[in-house]
């Protein structure tokens, strides 16, 4: 245990030294908030992309009659 160290408790304590010391403290700007996603909004994508992309290639039982009357060289 001896081999890891707290960084965030040595941070904290520096920082609390140097509050009561009268330094100034900074502090980082936090990290800009992506938007969330909906998660129903992004399966419903999905799913309508994947009917464009049946319809575009037409439907199976389609293609197989297709592949049926496809003759082989």
């Amino acid at each position: 245990l001896d081999q890891y160290e707290d960084e965030y408790r040595k941070v904290l304590l520096d920082r609390i030294q140097a509050k009561l010391n009268g330094q100034p403290i900074t502090v980082a700007e936090a990290a800009p908030e992506e938007p969330e996603m909906d998660l129903v909004d992004a399966l419903m994508a999905s799913i309508n992309a994947e009917k464009a992309k049946a319809e575009a290639n037409g439907t199976l039982s389609e293609r197989i009659e297709e592949l049926k009357t496809t003759e082989v060289k």
